[in-house]
C-alpha cells in the first residue's frame, strides 16, 4: 500500500459522513498539500517539502453510518471477505478526494 494511515478512530463528531481524513497537528491539509505539488518555483529535491507531503493521516471513523455497520458485518461473517476490502480501499480513496489530499499517494491502493 503506497499511502497508509497513523492510526483510525472512533469518531464522536461525525455525523452524515462515514470517514474522514485528518491531518496531524503538524501536518498539511490537502488544500496546503496541492498547493506545494503545484508551486512553480520549488525547489527539484526539497526535504522539508517531502517530509510534509510524507505525513501519515488518521483515519476517523463513524460508528453510525450505515456503510461502516456494513463493512463491520461483512467482517464479522468473514475476515477475507472481498467486498469488505473493496468497501474499505472505496472509502479511503473517496475520503483522500474529498478533503483534497493529493492524488499521487492513493493510486497503488
Amino acid at each position: 500500500m503506497c499511502f497508509q494511515i497513523s492510526k483510525a478512530t472512533v469518531s464522536e463528531r461525525l455525523s452524515d459522513s462515514p470517514c474522514a481524513l485528518v491531518a496531524g497537528v503538524f501536518g498539511w491539509t490537502g488544500n496546503m498539500e496541492r498547493l506545494a505539488i503545484s508551486n512553480a518555483h520549488q525547489k527539484s529535491d526539497d526535504p522539508q517539502r517531502s517530509y510534509y507531503l510524507n505525513q501519515k493521516k488518521t483515519l476517523e471513523v463513524n460508528p453510525r453510518h450505515p456503510l461502516i455497520k456494513e463493512l463491520l458485518r461483512r467482517v464479522q461473517d468473514d475476515t477475507s471477505d472481498p467486498t469488505a476490502k473493496d468497501i474499505a480501499v472505496m472509502m479511503f480513496r473517496t475520503g483522500m478526494s474529498y478533503y483534497g489530499f493529493s492524488k499521487h499517494k492513493i493510486d497503488y491502493l
